[in-house]
C-alpha cells in the first residue's frame, strides 16, 4: 500500500493512513491532544440524598470521536455529552469517582475523574401514645424516633398552627378536627427529611348551667340550677353536679333546687361526658352567709 510508506513532516498537510488503514484527515488532527475535562451544572459536586448532577464535558480537548462516562454507583454508563444523574444513598455519607473517557482521531484516548459526595438524609420518625384524643382537656404525647447527632434540629407541626422545636413533648388540641401532624428533621450536612401522622381529636361538650334565683344569701340557702349547655357534634349521655358541699352529686340532666345549711363559698360544677367519652366542665361561686340573731336585752323589753 503506497499511503503506508508516505512520511510526514510535522508542517506536512495532507491525508495519511491510521491504525487498521483508518485514512485520517490532515496530519494536524492527529497531533492534537485528547483532553477531557468535567464540569457540573453550577459546579455542585455535592449535596443531600437524591442529588442531581449534571455533567458536562463541552470544555473537553480534542478532534473527539466518543464519549463514555461512568458514574461509580454501578449504574449503566452513558455517552451522551452532558448526561443527567441521580445519585442517592443509604444511612450515611457516600463518595462516588464518576470518570470520563474520551476517544479522539488517531486512536488517542484519556480518562479523568471527579468525585461527587452525597449526604445521607436522616431519619424522621416518631410514635404517639394515642391515635384519637378529645379537644381541650386530653393531649397527645408524641415520641421521637429519628436520628439524633451534634447540630440536629427538630420541627413539630401539630396541623393547628402551632410549631414545636423541642426533642419531643405532648399538645392540646382545642377544636375537633384531623390533624396531620409532621415532624421535620434536619442534620448537620443540612440534609432534611420529615414524616407525618395523622391525629383524631373528638369534640368535648361545652356544659353551661345558670343560677336562676340569687349567687348568694343566708342559711339555709335553696338555690335553683337550670342546665343551659347547647348541643354539640357528639349527644351528651352523662351529667354530674357536683354541689361543693358534703352531699351527694347528681346524675340528672336538670337537677332542679339543692339546699345550703352552712355558710360557706361553695363552687357548683357540672360535668358533661358525651358519646365519644371526652368531658369538660363548668364551676359557679355561691356565697352562703350565717343567719343573723336577734339578741335582745331586758332594757330593750321596758
Amino acid at each position: 500500500n503506497l499511503l503506508s510508506c508516505v512520511y510526514f513532516t510535522k508542517a506536512d498537510t495532507g491525508w495519511a493512513v491510521g491504525e487498521n488503514g483508518t485514512i485520517l484527515k490532515y496530519l494536524n488532527d492527529i497531533n492534537i491532544p485528547c483532553n477531557p475535562i468535567i464540569s457540573t451544572f453550577q459546579n455542585i459536586v455535592s449535596g443531600c440524598d437524591p442529588l442531581t448532577i449534571i455533567f458536562n464535558s463541552d470544555s473537553s480537548k480534542g478532534n473527539i470521536t466518543g464519549r463514555k462516562w461512568n458514574f461509580g454507583d454501578g449504574s449503566a454508563p452513558s455517552s451522551t455529552n452532558n448526561p443527567s444523574k441521580q445519585y442517592k444513598t443509604g444511612t450515611r455519607d457516600t463518595i462516588y469517582k464518576a470518570w470520563l473517557l474520551i476517544e479522539c482521531l488517531g486512536n488517542l484516548k484519556d480518562s479523568i475523574s471527579i468525585d461527587i459526595t452525597v449526604f445521607a438524609k436522616p431519619v424522621a420518625s416518631f410514635v404517639s401514645d394515642k391515635d384519637s384524643v378529645c379537644a381541650i382537656n386530653d393531649s397527645v404525647c408524641f415520641t421521637n424516633k429519628s436520628t439524633t447527632g451534634p447540630g440536629f434540629t427538630y420541627q413539630w407541626n401539630y396541623g393547628d398552627s402551632k410549631i414545636s422545636t423541642a426533642f419531643e413533648e405532648c399538645h392540646t388540641y382545642t377544636n375537633d378536627s384531623n390533624y396531620t401532624v409532621k415532624l421535620i428533621v434536619e442534620n448537620n450536612s443540612g440534609c432534611l427529611n420529615e414524616t407525618k401522622k395523622i391525629i383524631t381529636v373528638n369534640a368535648a361538650p361545652n356544659p353551661e348551667f345558670d343560677i336562676v334565683n340569687t349567687f348568694s344569701g343566708c342559711v339555709p340557702l335553696t338555690v335553683q340550677f337550670k342546665n343551659t349547655t347547647l348541643p354539640g357534634s357528639s349527644p351528651i349521655d352523662n351529667w354530674i353536679w357536683s354541689w361543693g358541699d358534703t352531699a351527694s352529686n347528681s346524675f340528672l340532666k336538670e337537677p332542679g333546687t339543692h339546699t345550703y345549711y352552712q355558710p360557706n363559698t361553695y363552687q357548683v360544677t357540672l360535668t358533661a361526658t358525651n358519646a365519644t367519652g371526652c368531658k369538660n366542665n363548668t364551676s359557679r361561686a355561691l356565697f352562703v352567709y350565717p343567719t343573723p340573731v336577734l339578741t335582745l336585752s331586758s332594757s330593750d323589753l321596758d
